[in-house]
């Protein structure tokens, strides 16, 4: 699971800043670099100009996408991180929008149509319920242009389950000074799922790491993929690199693209 970010804006967090704590997603789960090739081929292949970032995190893929001279829309519901992102948009010369808002109030946050979403860094399995889930997916079909792209990353659970290993140990290259340690606990049913990250820095052997903990739903391929389908998505079948899903086994990540059919679909 090493961070790697789709575009460079200078940023470097240390072990002494407050900052760190606010991006542990980015760290642990930001995109890596080939699955930032795998949405630059996906952007060349299908005719995006509107994109919302409904997680955007560190800001990184929006930024990315803005500098690509799309029509971006940076969405978080921290609005620190959008105070943030709208900052570093500015020091990188790009334009984009910001809103702030919870991603299961989609259609009272952001009131248009775009080409592309992207949930992206774990996100939708930070919504615990699965009605939340069903519902934000929902939203986003109907927030998508006809032929729009749907974009998911998540944490690989189907891995990790087959594998049996409710806990694993990755050093995250966000910066030459962190390393976080990554432990995921769940319950025989499955239920009452967690990440655990122990954030240390190497020039602070002594001191007892940061402790993070927070919920998660784990999500499964199957399960994702009839979710979609019962609301309309179509999967991607026809890219040469993502059909349907792809699974990174370096990263322990998934990405998922799906569109919503309609009269521009020639997918």
């Amino acid at each position: 699971m090493t961070w790697k970010s789709f575009y460079k804006t200078g940023e470097k967090l240390d072990y002494h800043s407050f900052e760190w704590r606010n991006h542990i997603d980015d760290m642990v789960f930001g995109p890596d670099s080939r699955e930032s090739e795998q949405l630059k081929e996906l952007l060349t292949r299908y005719p995006v100009q509107t994109a919302l970032d409904v997680a955007c995190g560190n800001g990184d893929t929006a930024i990315f996408l803005a500098a690509m001279g799309k029509n971006v829309t940076a969405m978080d519901q921290d609005i620190s991180r959008i105070k943030r992102v709208h900052l570093k948009s500015i020091l990188a010369g790009v334009q984009l929008e910001t809103a702030c808002g919870d991603m299961r109030d989609l259609s009272s946050v952001y009131r248009h149509k775009c080409n592309l979403i992207m949930c992206l860094q774990n996100s939708l399995s930070r919504l615990i319920d699965e009605a939340d889930i069903w519902g934000t997916l929902a939203q986003m079909y109907l927030a998508l242009e006809p032929g729009g792209l749907l974009v998911i990353q998540m944490f690989d659970y189907d891995r990790l389950f087959q594998e049996k290993r409710p806990s694993f140990s990755e050093i995250c290259g966000y910066n030459s000074e962190l390393g976080v340690k990554t432990f995921f606990e769940y319950e025989r049913n499955k239920s009452n799922a967690k990440f655990i990250f122990e954030v240390s820095s190497q020039y602070s052997a002594g001191r007892k790491a940061d402790r993070i903990v927070f919920p998660v739903r784990p999500i499964f391929q199957k399960e994702l993929d009839m979710w979609l389908a019962e609301l309309g998505f179509r999967k991607l079948d026809n890219c040469e690199e993502v059909k349907g899903s792809y699974i990174s086994g370096e990263t322990w990540q998934t990405v998922t693209a799906a569109f919503r059919p309609g009269v521009t679909d020639n997918h």
